[in-house]
């Protein structure tokens, strides 16, 4: 977890320091493409279940499934935000993979609330890398169901991550409205 901001700390940096015309060309952003594949290889190759263990049952082990999973978006999503990277190859996660993390996260949390005794605390990262990759409203119900049951447990820091993600979608709602209202 500490590696990938870290790493997306200093991808930004590098990113806001070059300057646009000169960014498909820099050497040293190919260097982080590379590194940014790398991790997401780290990522996905993090041993946090047995192989013979398709669910976990330990709730830390379900914690940990959940955490893997909300930073293989959080790392993937930091490529999608500048288009130098087009000619480039990144780490990427498919709408199919995505759909899959997102149910895995939201389940995987629901358990992790109604069974164990793991604080709800611990749930707000994966819940917003889910609800930053949601767009039906039946999905983004289930997000703030989540965080308003971490709420009821004592941590209203919830309400700041219900109201991110409500902004959020707020403002993509209004992006794809203002680009149909363009076509």
């Amino acid at each position: 977890m500490v590696q990938a901001a870290t790493f997306a700390r200093r991808l930004f940096t590098k990113l806001e320091d070059t300057p646009e015309y000169f960014r498909c060309l820099d050497p040293g952003l190919d260097c982080l493409a590379q590194e940014g594949v790398d991790i997401r290889e780290a990522i996905l190759n993090c041993e946090v279940i047995n192989s013979s263990e398709e669910t976990p049952t330990d709730p830390y082990t379900r914690l940990a499934v959940i955490i893997r999973g909300a930073l293989l978006l959080y790392h993937c999503r930091n490529f999608t935000f500048y288009s130098c990277w087009e000619m480039r190859r990144i780490p990427q996660i498919d709408q199919c993979e995505i759909d899959e993390q997102v149910a895995m996260i939201l389940s995987q949390a629901q358990i992790l609330l109604t069974k164990t005794q793991i604080p709800g605390v611990l749930l707000l990262f994966p819940l917003r890398m889910a609800g930053t990759h949601v767009i039906s409203s039946t999905l983004q119900g289930k997000i703030l169901d989540i965080l308003y049951q971490i709420r009821r447990k004592g941590f209203v820091i919830s309400d700041r991550i219900q109201g991110d993600l409500q902004e959020f979608w707020h403002h993509e709602w209004s992006t794809v409205q203002s680009g149909l209202r363009e076509t």
